[in-house]
């Protein structure tokens, strides 16, 4: 495959993600830990699908701000970004299972979404 395709379909994943977190943001009952991870992922896939168009291999993580760390030896603008969406790694693992459980709140969640599309 080539590394463009490969890019497109990163960012086709990403704008899944997306869709998923409107979709379940425009729901009369709100699923607020599927929106953080969906929110996690988006961000997570537009990061990997930069780095790659940037011919940039990448670890398999979740950690966004070890993904950021390296979009910003690409494009200092990044930094501006960085505090921003750092907490969005958060959401990759702990909000998904019954041992790490919490419930996030309407005013985290869009916290983490509006993180996520910056």
């Amino acid at each position: 495959m080539k590394k463009i395709d490969l890019v497109k379909l990163w960012i086709f994943k990403a704008e899944e993600d997306r869709k998923n977190v409107e979709n379940n943001l425009n729901s009369e009952d709100i699923l607020y830990g599927t929106v953080c991870f969906h929110t996690q992922q988006m961000a997570e896939k537009y990061l990997k699908g930069y780095l790659l168009y940037n011919e940039i291999d990448f670890l398999k993580t979740n950690v966004i701000e070890g993904l950021v760390s390296v979009c910003k030896e690409i494009d200092k603008d990044f930094e501006k970004i960085e505090p921003i969406i750092g907490d969005l790694s958060d959401y990759a693992v702990e909000i998904r299972y019954p041992d790490d459980w919490y419930s996030s709140s309407h005013s985290e969640t869009m916290n983490a979404y509006n993180s996520a599309k910056k």
